[in-house]
């Protein structure tokens, strides 16, 4: 019964908040804090708490105290980031205007690994890092690293343009052992052939 009492205290200080009436957004809201236990519902009061105040301690503290009972709350963490400098309200990405996706599929130019030692198929090896001969066993490395890449805030990084890949086409790839073609996802850089098995790579 008190949990859904805290909801709907939590409801009714949205409600009032979206209207412009802070102060009784604020009398409903700590209200529902003080009469909740559920970590979600706390959450969010505090979360809806931090859009009350202009005040950067006030509204840093509140939003602490959000993520302090759901680590995850996306809305907490984003604001957090504006608070912090490290994400700007001009970056935000618009999900009702997203670009469109793209309506045909590309053709892609892919390499095709033989053995340089006797000609034979290779296959990728287990770490998918290299190429092993089904024949002679002999290997060949794939150089796959990327250097430059740093780790970022996924909840920011999301909110902005930059989180975002444009629209990718699907990659169709003209096997060169056999001539079958067949279709890769738009991120994946290399695959066996399905009708042959001859391992390609995608050319970047």
């Amino acid at each position: 019964m008190f949990g859904d009492y805290s909801r709907d205290l939590l409801r009714s200080g949205i409600i009032d908040l979206k209207a412009g009436d802070c102060e009784s957004a604020r009398r409903y809201l700590d209200r529902g804090l003080y009469m909740s236990s559920d970590h979600d519902v706390i959450a969010e009061a505090w979360f809806w708490l931090s859009q009350i105040t202009d005040n950067p301690v006030e509204k840093r503290k509140a939003l602490e105290n959000c993520l302090s009972n759901d680590l995850q709350h996306a809305r907490a963490r984003r604001t957090l980031a504006i608070l912090d400098g490290k994400l700007k309200p001009d970056e935000i990405v618009d999900p009702d205007h997203l670009p469109p996706l793209p309506e045909r599929l590309q053709q892609t130019d892919a390499q095709r690994f033989m053995c340089p030692k006797c000609g034979g198929r290779m296959t990728f090896s287990p770490d998918g890092g290299s190429l092993v001969c089904e024949y002679c066993a002999g290997h060949q490395s794939i150089n796959t690293f990327q250097a430059g890449v740093r780790e970022k805030d996924f909840i920011v990084a999301m909110a902005t343009r930059r989180g975002h890949g444009n629209p990718l086409i699907e990659q169709v790839i003209h096997c060169q052992g056999c001539g079958a073609e067949y279709i890769l996802p738009p991120n994946q850089l290399s695959a066996p052939c399905v009708y042959c098995g001859s391992p390609h790579v995608v050319n970047l």
